[in-house]
């Protein structure tokens, strides 16, 4: 699959896209969060080659409150929080690009990047090219118009109806997955339509070319909470499966994490560090809750706990 790429944003230096960043960061500001300074022990970690390039990462935006363009069109959001905190941490200048959901793999095959960041459930399909560091958990809901003039309260009022999701994303397993709470309820099963982006599938929802979008709980209560997206949107809170949707019925949670490549085994020992120690000191839980989504952070954060 082609790769996409949307926007290339420079964050934590003014390094280029293309060029080889090779002075250390000593410290970096995250707007409403803090000052992360580097730590002598854990840029110790940090592989020579990571050093000569600068940590590169693979995002894709917009996905609320994970990635987000503002209103100049730079990143933002819990994982470029997060990027900039693990690069401080690690003493390395970031590079963030925002790519096509279903082109991250294809980039980090490439040689693209070291380090994939965009609300990525952790899968076991997905292991066999990444190591997994686990920092985020929630499960999944429905997003629909403002005043839910479909009424649909549980997954079953789904059923007959066609539902968005985003390409590449693992919503589609939520839905595929509960095929038999339609059928036990005499109805169709729920059709899918998936879109290239999260924006392009909000647009189908307000537009009434789907009944629903299913993504993350957490992006369903952002997108819903006052003032937000003009107030268009709404999202259903099934009393049935209160916490979300597991991606099968009855089973746990899943998480989504950072995912760097598998050929790389020491980024990932000097990532996780890294992010160990932002759990310890408060920034993680800090990046949270300046999203609003404090509940969900796994802190201390976890390696490859793929549901299923």
């Amino acid at each position: 699959m082609a790769l996409g790429v949307l926007s290339v944003v420079a964050v934590a230096l003014s390094a280029c896209a293309g060029q080889a960043p090779t002075s250390a960061v000593q410290k970096t500001d995250i707007s409403n969060v803090g000052t992360v300074e580097a730590d002598a022990s854990l840029v110790a970690l940090v592989p020579e080659d990571v050093k000569k390039t600068g940590l590169r990462v693979a995002t894709s935006a917009p996905f609320a409150p994970f990635e987000m363009f503002d209103s100049s069109q730079k990143l933002e959001g819990v994982d470029i929080d997060l990027a900039n905190a693990v690069g401080a941490k690690l003493g390395l200048p970031v590079i963030i690009e925002s790519v096509d959901f279903a082109g991250l793999i294809p980039a980090i095959k490439a040689g693209r990047y070291n380090a994939a960041i965009a609300g990525m459930e952790d899968t076991h399909a997905r292991q066999e090219v990444f190591n997994f560091i686990d920092y985020n958990q929630s499960g999944a809901a429905a997003v629909v118009p403002t005043g839910n003039p479909e009424g649909i309260k549980t997954f079953a009022d789904l059923c007959g109806r066609t539902v968005g999701v985003e390409q590449g994303s693992t919503y589609d397993v939520v839905v595929e997955n509960r095929k038999k709470l339609c059928a036990d309820a005499g109805k169709e099963p729920v059709k899918l339509s998936k879109y290239p982006t999260q924006s392009a599938a909000l647009l189908a929802v307000r537009s009434g070319a789907v009944s629903a979008l299913m993504t993350s709980k957490t992006t369903a209560l952002l997108l819903a909470a006052d003032g937000a997206a003009e107030g268009r949107f709404d999202w259903v809170n099934d009393p049935q499966e209160p916490k979300g949707y597991a991606n099968n019925p009855g089973e746990s949670l899943s998480y989504s994490g950072i995912g760097i490549p598998k050929d790389n085994e020491k980024l990932f020992e000097a990532f996780y560090a890294a992010m160990q120690k932002l759990g310890e000191d408060g920034t993680t839980k800090k990046i949270f809750e300046k999203w609003h989504i404090g509940d969900n952070a796994v802190v201390p954060p976890l390696k490859n706990q793929a549901v299923g």
